[in-house]
């Protein structure tokens, strides 16, 4: 198996059985302005569906933010946060990439 091979593997257990897991993912990466434009346009198409399950008017990041009982100033905390941890990461010599970034806060804040 290439390395490429397991780590695609790898990122399919990450969300196996946890569908909300990467909605709360992709919530991050919107919080922060990373979230890519196929992603927006995919998870904006799930709307209808996500208010429905939860039984939630809004837009899809209002939906799981509600879901996930985030407070309301998450938006700003995240970006603050994901300012500070560019910068430890930086003063350390790595990259923190925005996915690295949503896939840590999620895995400390959200209940799996």
């Amino acid at each position: 198996m290439m390395p490429s091979d397991q780590a695609a593997l790898a990122a399919n257990n990450r969300y196996e059985g946890k569908p909300l897991l990467r909605l709360a993912e992709l919530y991050v990466l919107h919080c922060i302005d990373r979230l890519s434009e196929s992603d927006e346009r995919q998870i904006e198409a799930l709307e209808p569906k996500l208010s429905a399950l939860y039984k939630l008017v809004g837009k899809w990041h209002q939906v799981i933010e509600s879901v996930l009982q985030f407070p309301s100033d998450t938006r700003s905390s995240l970006k603050l946060m994901w300012l500070q941890n560019q910068e430890i990461a930086k003063s350390n010599g790595v990259e923190l990439s925005a996915q690295q970034f949503a896939e840590m806060f999620v895995d400390e804040n959200v209940p799996n």
